[in-house]
């Protein structure tokens, strides 16, 4: 009727997609049916335990995995599958057909290849023939023009001097011998003097030229010669317009004519070669001057015309070798690709075959998928009895089947469309929550902006169709569930419905759920069952149950029914509502349930009934699904908890992180107290606590108030310490921090406090010695070496040492250092104890720091060199100069105060006169003593003893030996003890004076 109906709907409407439509829904119809059909011969199989028929029913079918929970839609995969598989085989047949196409045109273009061989071979062998013909007409020119020489050389030995003399004699010429030694002239490349340039000559000048050359002596040399001449197109055309075609001309050369008239009619064979060979017989010219030179004119123009024949056929030759080779080059060409051609047709017929199997294996692969989807389709298909193949198998009983079934693809549990539908419900609740909650907070936010008024807009509007469409979704998916889950029979219900433990326990060990619920009334499946003692069965469909001999579907309601005869309201089973698994066990307890009877024993005890070991299992199944209840309520209780200490401990980590960048060791450490872990890495780098304090030297003050370092603060730490050897996930350590950033003070308190300076990253290998030398830190590998234990042959993973990775950052400080110390020489390059301490270069035995910090209030003030300040300043071996400047340099510190107290020549000492206060140099003391001391005792010319000061200068007033001037003014000077006697007998002055008063 649908295929009547749709020719009916293709005869009234032509439109396409109204037929495709149609088509499609024939296609499906008939799908459902074929379906429908496979799915009875299925259960009767079944229910006959006919296996032969189950494994080739399953043969393609496809096994079921390990998970519990499928990833996706088992039907949209198997779907995809076939999808694909189509694809792969189109692509396949397309493939084969595209091969099928080559393979023909290979040999299509093969068979084209050996035409074309066969063509060019027939051109070939004609340009060959052409060519041999060819040659025979050079050939037979070449014999024609030697025949024609042997006879013009016959008839030049017939002239005589007489001839020529008879011909000389005769003053007037005959027109006749005039153009026959014109044409004579003209070939002999003679013409008439005095006009070189002229085109027109007289017949006189052309007879006294040619008399000229009769009487040369090299003439009969010139007419035997005639072959080796090169007569110019232009005069041979003069010598045809002006002499051949004249009358005269041709009066001589009647015998010519007759000989070759006699010549034709002896012999027609020769062809026109032969006949413009001939010329007359020497015995017909003989005495006959005129028509021996007339004939040998007609001699030269027929090896002229040979000659230039010959130029034609030496062209032709020419053009046809090359045509030949180019011909015999293609053939090649053609030959050797009708080869390849031929040759390549195996391969082109193996290919074909390779994707003929392809495509079959392709088709084979489809037809798989198809079946693999059909068998899907039948395992997961409910009947109008709401049966699938594993509900039937269940109720009838056999394990086998049943372990077959789901091995196969048969879902022992929820189903997947069953599973979808409830996760699509659940979405739609979510959304539809956290709308509203968004549209709450909106509302609230815009009545708080408002002033508390309420606004309605066009959100509220939206918020109510929003509301309506809602329900309309909710309700669509209860409905689509509900009919779901009543036209779908529960393996686990059937099973323990029919007495059946044993599947039961096969279904709850794959994915069945003892709390799943069946909303369709389980049945008996034994001949005779038709429940006519379960009350919601209608009478209606007892009548159907009883006339078809078919079980019927009765779906169960969800509202609970009260018994109105008990006080208590107490709850019966209701057949109206969802059943547990226990209501269908107390439903068979009820209906089924009797006492066992065996042949061999009789009767069974009265507690052992039919279905003791199904109430027994289901009870246990319930016992243990309670104790896991419990145990995952008790686990859910520790995953609570570890979850709100995992957020609380992710907050401090996260303040953690903040306090490493920002490098708050205080905080860090108030943090690690409160549980942090000590180790953390921060989410950019990976720095632990540990690695931020080795970055840099920075100083913390302590509990006891004292300053230290960040890492010897967090290093100890009574609890929850770092490691001094952790690792981060990028492979670095604090000390390979410490030496990437060359602190050398952090280093020493990681080696002090554990650190191993030869541990490798499990990461990349590299130590601490390697980050040393890749960065340059001279100081940090010098430091390092001082450790004895340091092994500078480590390889990392690339196999890499500390030396390679200085030479190639090309450190050559480093690179000679890390050589030394490999070849044993590391005292020579390292001559402290440790690299960062070192001993005083003066030799005094003092130690200390090479490098320090001022630090005040954690804080670094300026930084020091103690072991320099010292070596400067302090040590008292040290070389100083003498301050005096005395000229010693290498003088140690220690000895300087004896030096200037006791040795210095530029020392300062008092006067050892007792008066004199004045300090002076050592070196200076006799110069003092003698010349510069007021205390100094001096002796006067008077020989009297006074001191250098005052007494000195006072003396000398009084002194008789000091120097005066004469009192009587004659300017003299002379000593005091002199002067009264100068005075009374020596002086000029008293002399006058005394003759005055004379």
């Amino acid at each position: 009727m649908v295929h009547a109906f749709a020719d009916s709907g293709n005869a009234t409407n032509k439109e396409s997609k109204t037929e495709s439509k149609w088509k499609e829904i024939i296609h499906l119809l008939e799908e459902q049916a074929e379906l429908e059909r496979a799915q009875r011969e299925l259960f009767i199989a079944i229910a006959c335990s006919n296996y032969d028929h189950l494994v080739q029913c399953f043969k393609h079918a496809a096994k079921t995995s390990n998970h519990s929970l499928p990833v996706a839609n088992p039907m949209d995969a198997l779907q995809e599958l076939v999808h694909e598989k189509e694809k792969q085989a189109e692509a396949v047949r397309a493939e084969l057909d595209e091969t099928i196409h080559v393979f023909n045109e290979c040999i299509a273009e093969t068979e084209a290849k050996r035409v074309e061989a066969v063509h060019l071979s027939s051109q070939v062998d004609d340009s060959c023939r052409r060519l041999q013909n060819v040659e025979k007409a050079e050939e037979a020119s070449d014999i024609d023009s030697s025949a024609l020489e042997a006879d013009m050389l016959a008839m030049i030995r017939e002239i005589t001097a007489q001839d020529i003399a008879l011909l000389l004699n005769s003053h007037v010429p005959t027109e006749t011998s005039l153009v026959v030694v014109k044409a004579l002239s003209l070939l002999c490349g003679v013409v008439p003097r005095g006009r070189r340039n002229a085109t027109e000559y007289t017949d006189v000048e052309w007879w006294k030229t040619a008399q000229a050359l009769l009487m040369d002596r090299s003439l009969l040399r010139r007419l035997r010669g005639y072959r080796q001449q090169t007569i110019s197109p232009d005069v041979m055309a003069k010598v045809r317009r002006e002499c051949l075609k004249t009358p005269a001309f041709a009066a001589c050369s009647a015998a010519f004519k007759d000989s070759r008239a006699a010549f034709m009619n002896n012999n027609n064979e020769g062809g026109e070669r032969s006949l413009n060979s001939r010329i007359p017989p020497a015995e017909t010219l003989r005495g006959n001057i005129v028509g021996i030179l007339a004939t040998w004119v007609q001699g030269v123009e027929i090896e002229y015309k040979a000659r230039s024949e010959r130029q034609v056929l030496v062209e032709r030759k020419r053009q046809l070798e090359t045509a030949l080779t180019m011909a015999r080059e293609k053939q090649q060409h053609a030959n050797f690709e009708a080869q390849v051609e031929a040759r390549s047709l195996p391969a082109r017929q193996e290919e074909v075959e390779a994707v003929r199997a392809q495509s079959s294996a392709a088709e084979k692969e489809l037809e798989v998928a198809k079946k693999r989807l059909n068998t899907y389709k039948l395992l997961n298909y409910a009947a109008l009895s709401g049966h699938t193949p594993l509900t039937f198998a269940c109720a009838v009983g056999n394990e086998a089947i049943v372990h077959m079934l789901i091995s196969h693809g048969a879902s022992s549990g929820h189903q997947f469309e069953e599973q979808s539908l409830c996760a699509s419900f659940i979405q739609v609740l979510v959304r539809d929550y956290q709308f509203r909650k968004k549209f709450e907070r909106e509302r609230r936010q815009q009545e708080l902006s408002a002033g508390g008024i309420k606004l309605r807009s066009d959100a509220a509007t939206e918020a109510l169709v929003r509301n309506v469409a809602h329900a309309f979704i909710v309700g669509h998916y209860k409905r689509k569930l509900f009919h779901f889950r009543q036209t779908h029979r529960v393996a686990l219900h059937e099973a323990i419905l029919n007495g059946y433990p044993e599947i039961a326990a096969i279904l709850l060990s794959k994915e069945a759920k003892v709390w799943q619920k069946t909303y369709v009334l389980p049945e008996r499946v034994y001949p005779g069952a038709l429940l006519e003692k379960l009350a919601p069965i209608s009478p209606q469909a007892h009548d159907v149950v009883k006339r078809r001999g078919k079980w019927k579907l009765q779906p169960l309601a969800s509202d609970q029914k009260k018994s109105q005869g008990d006080p208590g309201n107490s709850v019966e089973i209701d057949y109206q509502r969802p059943m547990t698994v226990t209501d269908t066990l107390n439903c068979a307890l009820k209906y089924y349930d009797n006492r066992l009877f065996k042949a061999t024993t009789g009767w069974e005890p009265p507690d052992v009934t039919f279905y003791s070991s199904t109430a027994d299992f289901v009870n246990d199944a319930l016992a243990k699904m309670e104790t896991t209840r419990h145990q995952w309520q008790k686990e859910l209780a520790i995953r609570r908890n570890v979850m709100r200490k995992t957020a609380e401990l992710k907050e401090k980590h996260t303040a953690l992180e903040a306090a490493i960048i920002s490098r708050d060791f205080v905080k860090v450490s108030s943090l690690l107290d409160d549980g942090a872990f000590a180790d953390f890495e921060t989410s950019e780098g990976a720095l632990s606590a540990l690695m931020a304090a080795c970055i840099e030297e920075v100083y913390v003050e302590n509990e006891d108030g004292k300053d230290v370092l960040a890492v010897e603060y967090l290093l100890d730490r009574v609890m929850n310490r770092p490691l001094v050897n952790y690792e981060s996930s990028h492979g670095a350590t604090p000390l390979g921090t410490s030496a990437f950033y060359g602190t050398l003070k952090c280093a020493q308190v990681l080696i002090e406090r554990g650190a191993n300076p030869n541990l490798a990253a499990r990461l990349n290998g590299r130590t601490a010695l390697m980050a040393a030398a890749d960065n340059g830190k001279e100081d940090f590998v010098r430091f390092l070496l001082a450790y004895s234990e340091v092994d500078v042959y480590l390889h990392d993973s690339k196999g890499k040492t500390a030396l390679d990775y200085a030479q190639t950052r090309g450190f050559v400080k480093i690179a000679g250092i890390l050589e030394a110390a490999m070849g044993g020489s590391r005292g020579r390059v390292v001559s402290t104890i440790s690299g960062l301490y070192g001993g005083c270069k003066w030799g005094c035995g003092f130690m200390t720091q090479f490098e320090d910090h001022l630090v005040k209030q954690a804080k670094v003030i300026m930084d020091t060199n103690p072991l320099e300040i010292h070596e400067l300043h302090h040590c008292p071996k040290r070389h100083v100069i003498c301050p005096n400047g005395c000229g010693i340099e290498k003088l140690w510190a220690d000895e300087l105060k004896d030096h200037l107290d006791h040795s210095c020549a530029l020392r300062l000492v008092s006067c050892t006169n007792q008066k004199c206060i004045v300090r002076y140099p050592f070196e200076n003391r006799a110069k003092h003593l003698q010349d510069e001391c007021e205390f100094r005792v001096v002796v006067c010319e008077c020989g009297e003893k006074v001191f250098a000061c005052n007494t000195l200068k006072r003396h000398q007033r009084s002194c008789p030996m000091r120097f005066v001037v004469c009192g009587n003014g004659c300017g003299e000077e002379l000593r005091e003890k002199d002067r009264v006697e100068h005075e009374r007998h020596y002086c000029s002055l008293n002399k006058a004076q005394s003759r005055i008063s004379r």
